[in-house]
């Protein structure tokens, strides 16, 4: 992203960082510098668009509308590239599925898994989470309790469930070693 008269562009390895956020959140509010600092230690590329670290009374109309117009392209590159991701990871979660899986997960975002121990699993998206997204089938084809198993790290929803399938289907049991038990509610 370029730099624009008055701004700081910065990498988030540069030591002005530190001087750079003390500015920002003198001046900003809390939401807004958790909000920079989220940002400024998860971005991956090397330029990043900061706002002017002159006092918010110097900043001129223009400084304001290059920030807001910096600020909406940063937002829609995230939103397109999330959303590239997101299919990305869906396309290799069906290219695993069997026929009857991928139409099951076409019309109810969730499929039934056979693990490596022969007990029958149903994996779905849960809303967008992943938490506690595996029901163990009852031999009546009804849901027992549930079970959670994912990543620490923030994955797309469709890798979480591929990885929970080729482990079910794999090695079951230390998959239900690691995994956490959740009573069915009523």
């Amino acid at each position: 992203m370029p730099c624009y008269p008055g701004f700081d562009c910065i990498t988030s390895t540069s030591s002005a960082t530190t001087d750079c956020w003390t500015t920002w959140t003198a001046d900003q509010g809390t939401a807004a510098s958790t909000m920079t600092w989220y940002h400024w230690t998860n971005r991956t590329d090397s330029a990043v668009y900061y706002p002017p670290t002159r006092e918010p009374s110097t900043w001129t109309p223009q400084d304001v509308e290059q920030a807001r117009s910096a600020a909406l392209r940063y937002a829609e590159e995230q939103a397109r590239r999330s959303q590239e991701i997101r299919a990305r990871a869906e396309e290799l979660l069906k290219q695993h599925l069997s026929e009857d899986q991928q139409q099951q997960f076409e019309r109810d975002r969730e499929f039934i898994v056979v693990g490596s121990r022969g007990t029958r699993y149903k994996i779905r998206e849960n809303r967008g989470s992943v938490v506690a997204n595996i029901s163990v089938l009852k031999d009546d084809g009804s849901e027992g309790h549930r079970l959670c198993c994912h990543p620490r790290d923030c994955l797309p929803i469709a890798d979480v469930m591929l990885a929970q399938k080729l482990w079910l289907e794999s090695d079951e049991q230390q998959f239900l070693r690691v995994a956490n038990y959740h009573e069915r509610q009523a």
